[in-house]
C-alpha cells in the first residue's frame, strides 16, 4: 500500500484519463503523477476484491435495515 493516501476521486481520474487515451500527451512528471493514482487503484481494486464478501454482507444487511 503506498505511504500516501489517493482519494478515490484521484484514482477515479487517472484511470479515466487513462482509458481516453490521455495519458500519452503528459511529460514524464505528471506521467509519473498519474502512475502513482493508477497504482493506488489497484490496490483499492485488490483490497475491494479481499473484502468483497464482507462488503456485500454489509451492504445487504444496512439495506435490510431500512426496509
Amino acid at each position: 500500500m503506498m505511504a500516501n493516501k489517493v482519494s478515490l476521486a484521484s484514482q477515479i481520474a487517472a484511470v479515466s484519463m487513462f482509458v481516453r487515451g490521455e495519458h500519452v500527451r503528459l511529460n514524464k512528471g505528471q506521467r509519473e503523477f498519474m502512475l502513482a493514482h493508477m497504482a493506488a487503484a489497484l490496490e483499492t481494486l485488490k483490497w475491494l476484491s479481499r473484502n468483497e464478501t464482507i462488503i456485500r454482507d454489509f451492504v445487504s444487511a444496512k439495506q435490510g435495515e431500512r426496509q
